[in-house]
């Protein structure tokens, strides 16, 4: 079994043309949240780092973050995950984006403990994090 093969590619055709979203096994686990897949592809040899599809796409821990999975986000930091992963070319979210765009700031801390960049290279995702969150709390005010 190669575990670094792509798992699964969904095919997305919009006006601007045809699109495919490719996941590794590990990257839909995580997605998905199925511990029990996560640890047999790390045990596995899976790669934590394993790169986001062109569009849409995300790391492991970048779909951990944008879930909400601490516990996930926590084993794949633990794992040597790269806390500083380029968002996909189109349609992406970093780990820190996607945390402060889903409003949990317990898993924005963990990434901050873990050396999230915030300055230098890191200045723009944290803009672009502030703005997400600043977003999700108006859009949270108009609801009520």
């Amino acid at each position: 079994m190669d575990v670094h093969a792509p798992a699964g590619v969904l095919r997305l055709t919009g006006t601007a043309g045809d699109y495919q979203l490719a996941r590794t096994a590990l990257q839909m686990a995580v997605e998905s949240g199925n511990l029990e897949i996560i640890e047999i592809l790390l045990k596995s040899g899976a790669n934590v780092n394993a790169k986001p599809g062109r569009y849409g796409g995300a790391t492991a821990l970048q779909l951990a973050a944008i879930k909400g999975f601490i516990g996930i986000t926590r084993m794949l930091l633990h794992r040597g995950a790269d806390v500083n992963a380029r968002r996909c070319e189109s349609c992406g979210r970093t780990a820190l984006e996607g945390a402060s765009e889903s409003g949990r700031l317990d898993i924005v801390q963990l990434l901050l403990n873990h050396g999230v960049r915030t300055e230098g290279k890191g200045r723009r995702q944290y803009i672009r994090a502030v703005r997400y969150a600043r977003d999700r709390v108006t859009t949270q005010l108009n609801i009520y």
